[in-house]
């Protein structure tokens, strides 16, 4: 699970509120239109006032349990669906987590690897260096001789000349 199934966990739950906040607007048009329905029957029943209140509260009894019953089938159901979004929540972080703690080790090995690589190539150039100063100082040395040579052969050039 990845940063877009957080973002659709999120983009659902959204959804889930606004059916929701529509399912309340239902029950309100509904609670109203019981109530306008009631009061006009009131009005116009030709029936005696005591069979009268007896319907409205037979028939008030029946939508209240109607709405008490739906109302515990919303609230069941969004209490599941809340415990499955969590859960998956849960479950999406967990799995972020490993990702990427997975990706730092990955790239911990990778910057270790590269050290060592530039280790061995110092102390390749190193050695390198080493060997080169040897050089350098071995061909020096055989110039001081060659110059000292030289030097003295002229000398004697120049005793002999004299």
């Amino acid at each position: 699970m990845g940063l877009f199934d957080l973002f659709e966990a999120r983009r659902r739950e959204v959804r889930r509120k606004e059916a929701l906040r529509d399912a309340g607007n239902v029950l309100t048009g509904l609670a109203t239109g019981l109530a306008l329905g009631g009061a006009i029957g009131l009005l116009f029943a030709p029936q005696s006032g005591e069979e009268t209140r007896e319907d409205i509260k037979d028939f008030y009894d029946t939508k209240k349990k109607e709405v008490q019953v739906g109302y515990n089938k919303t609230k069941k159901a969004v209490s599941e669906k809340t415990r499955e979004l969590i859960a998956n929540a849960k479950d999406s972080v967990d799995a972020l987590t490993t990702n990427l703690l997975e990706s730092a080790d990955e790239a911990l090995d990778t910057v270790e690897e590269k050290i060592d690589e530039a280790k061995e190539g110092a102390d390749r150039a190193t050695e390198k260096a080493k060997t080169a100063a040897k050089n350098a100082t071995a061909k020096a040395k055989e110039k001081v001789e060659e110059a000292k040579e030289e030097k003295a052969s002229e000398k004697e050039t120049t005793k002999e000349t004299k």
